[in-house]
């Protein structure tokens, strides 16, 4: 029975993530059409993404991992944070790679690499009870 009452909240959980992931990326999609820059857009996106690979490591349940896994939070997690960002900091950059200009153009890289870094980054911090 615990263990059920644990799976229904978390997908009421899931449910509530849902309707403010929704609310975030209308947010950023109102505030980029205002000031008609991409970049609130691109942010919520993000944000979304990010935590919403965070909130899928609690599908297992959690412990608290007493040593951190450095490589896989240095070797997965942030990289996969510098490869969403690479190409938004790129427009800073004086010269402009044709490689990022394409990845820029296709906007699937945020969501899957984003999801990849919160999961990643959780699954660092702790480990499933299973």
């Amino acid at each position: 029975m615990p263990k059920m009452m644990s799976k229904l909240i978390w997908l009421i959980g899931a449910i509530a993530l849902v309707w403010l992931n929704n609310k975030v990326l209308d947010y950023g999609s109102m505030w980029s059409s205002k000031e008609y820059v991409n970049t609130y857009n691109v942010i919520a996106k993000v944000l979304v993404a990010f935590w919403s690979g965070a909130y899928l490591a609690l599908i297992g349940g959690l412990r608290r991992r007493k040593p951190i896994q450095k490589m896989l939070l240095l070797g997965v997690s942030l990289p996969c944070l510098f490869i969403v960002i690479l190409p938004y900091l790129s427009w800073n950059i004086p010269y402009v790679n044709v490689w990022l200009f394409e990845l820029m153009k296709n906007s699937y890289h945020v969501t899957y690499f984003s999801i990849a870094s919160g999961f990643t980054a959780m699954l660092s911090f702790f480990r499933f009870q299973i």
